[in-house]
């Protein structure tokens, strides 16, 4: 069971318990050390163990849940108040400093989870990958951006015709539309208005590549656009006073989850 990086052991030997010197080595593990002449003095016991003090992490170990008992003593030799703690540990490498207590005290768990709620609402960051294990993410106010986006070729469809459906699988606020035209249209006042529906609510963008404009960005405001998971939605034009139609439009819809 030696470490991968040693290549033998050190054997100290001493008449009184912390008094041992060292007389000799053996290079190996394959062998015994045996001591045949009369101690001479020689080097020290070390002042510090240097050594690294390695885990087996709890998904390794048999049988499964196997858990480590923790000490902490001070300099007096007084055990820390809340040791000894089980630990259970997963992952490939501990900081201890960031080990967090669970509710079955004295246990605790490692990688600890995200618990942080800066004052009065300000922004926080995570400072490295997060891994949710596939669990969901609850109560997010805004989670994203993502989008939802299509083609088509030829003129702009008329009024009346259905552009596209989606189901999202977690409730979503649509927050801005952006449409593209490859060929301008011409005419009329108020241009195109694509509307999002659920069959009950509805969210209208209108105004939207007015005369001969190529392009148009518009953004709703929070919660006017607002929608429950696992509910088809269709995007429609609903009005329309072009005299020459767009051609070759692409449009995307940025959303982020409710």
């Amino acid at each position: 069971l030696q470490p991968a990086a040693a290549t033998g052991f050190a054997v100290y030997i001493g008449a009184a318990s912390g008094a041992e010197t060292l007389p000799g080595a053996v290079t190996g593990f394959g062998g015994a050390y045996t001591q045949s002449a009369a101690l001479a003095a020689g080097a020290a016991l070390p002042a510090a163990n240097s050594t690294v003090c390695s885990f087996a992490f709890n998904d390794t170990l048999i049988p499964s849940f196997t858990y480590y008992s923790a000490s902490l003593a001070d300099a007096q030799g007084n055990t820390v108040p809340g040791y000894p703690q089980s630990w259970y540990l997963s992952g490939s490498s501990l900081d201890v400093s960031n080990i967090v207590p669970l509710a079955s005290n004295p246990a605790l768990r490692f990688p600890m989870p995200v618990l942080s709620n800066p004052a009065s609402s300000a922004a926080q960051s995570v400072g490295s990958g997060l891994n949710l294990n596939q669990f969901p993410i609850n109560a997010a106010a805004n989670v994203g951006p993502g989008f939802f986006s299509a083609f088509w070729s030829g003129s702009q469809p008329a009024t009346g015709t259905t552009l596209a459906t989606w189901t999202p699988n977690v409730g979503i606020v649509i927050r801005r539309l952006d449409i593209n035209a490859q060929t301008a249209g011409s005419g009329g006042t108020v241009g195109t208005t694509v509307t999002i529906t659920d069959g009950t609510s509805t969210c209208t963008f209108g105004g939207l590549l007015i005369g001969d404009a190529l392009a148009t960005s518009q953004s709703l405001g929070v919660g006017n656009c607002s929608f429950g998971a696992a509910v088809s939605l269709t995007v429609a034009v609903s009005g329309d006073d072009h005299t020459v139609k767009p051609q070759n439009l692409s449009w995307s819809l940025e959303l982020t989850a409710r």
